[in-house]
């Protein structure tokens, strides 16, 4: 059922080996679904769109989005982070309404930065960068958001309040296994959520330590 596409966003900022075992574990969740990334240095990763090094921010986020999705020809697109893990359910779902973003839960974030214990904090809203939408409508929102701004800046503005203030709203769909997004030194956005609940291992996944050895320094525990 190839109506959803997969857009993979990066600003290649991550670690270049940490970065190759995220996509590699991507290619097997997605299971030969359409994939296009959008990359600020080019990569050899499904229909690659590189953009140049237009730098970091919530704007270019945005924008790198927009660009797959104008790209892609399926009814449904699936955001894809740089630095987030997903169970191979979670490309089973498809949006039932077209007028929602609809972000999946759970989400957990490792913390993989230096001089911080390595656990899982709940991400209880979700984000853009596990979120499944109807193409068109998604594209019409993107450029309701953008428009005021130029192709490319260093604007944060909007990011996480995208849902509310697109022409769709947020909606929220379960996976059976947790999305991970790990908390790097080179990650855009480094805080931490402030949610109780944090936890050493997650089901599916194991323990954070032992994910993080195998991720950032591909050692298996």
């Amino acid at each position: 059922m190839n109506d959803l596409t997969v857009i993979y966003y990066t600003n290649n900022r991550e670690k270049t080996e940490f970065a190759q075992r995220i996509r590699e574990t991507l290619l097997e969740a997605i299971d030969g679904l359409p994939l296009i990334s959008v990359s600020q240095k080019p990569l050899d990763f499904g229909e690659n769109i590189c953009v140049g090094d237009v730098g970091s921010s919530a704007q270019n986020v945005l924008r790198q989005i927009q660009i797959g999705a104008m790209a892609a020809k399926t009814k449904f697109i699936a955001t894809a982070e740089a630095d987030c893990l997903y169970p191979r359910e979670h490309f089973l779902f498809r949006p039932p309404t077209d007028d929602q973003v609809y972000c999946a839960r759970p989400m957990w974030c490792i913390m993989a930065r230096k001089f911080m214990a390595c656990i899982y904090t709940p991400k209880r809203l979700g984000c853009l960068g596990a979120a499944m939408m109807h193409r068109e409508n998604a594209i019409r929102g993107f450029e309701a958001i953008l428009k005021h701004l130029g192709k490319w800046g260093d604007a944060d503005e909007g990011y996480e309040r995208l849902p509310a203030i697109m022409p769709l709203r947020r909606g929220y769909f379960t996976n059976p296994f947790p999305i991970v997004t790990f908390k790097t030194n080179e990650g855009l956005h480094q805080g931490v959520p402030k949610y109780s609940g944090q936890r050493r291992g997650l089901e599916f996944w194991g323990p954070a330590g032992e994910l993080k050895e195998r991720y950032l320094y591909g050692q298996e525990v």
